[in-house]
């Protein structure tokens, strides 16, 4: 069992086991959100469940983003990635 981090980088959710997350799949087909209550910006028009680290069992497969510092522009930064467990 994994608990993967990103230190002071929240990670959103988008698919899980190669399934599409149900908030993204209506957010393709639906109104698209402008901004999202986490801060971070819209995924495909939805607003993706936000946490920390995220659970993975034996065999699970997560596919997630993340947002780095500055909404425009890219701004250099170090974000140290480690297993929890």
């Amino acid at each position: 069992m994994h608990l993967p981090s990103i230190v002071g980088l929240p990670m959103a959710l988008v698919a899980e086991d190669g399934n599409l997350q149900p908030d993204q799949a209506v957010g393709m087909t639906k109104t698209a959100h402008t901004t999202c209550p986490s801060g971070m910006l819209p995924i495909a028009g939805a607003c993706p469940k936000v946490q920390a680290d995220w659970f993975m069992a034996a065999g699970k497969v997560l596919d997630v983003m993340v947002q780095p510092a500055g909404t425009t522009t890219y701004t250099a930064a170090v974000y140290p990635a480690f297993d929890r467990q």
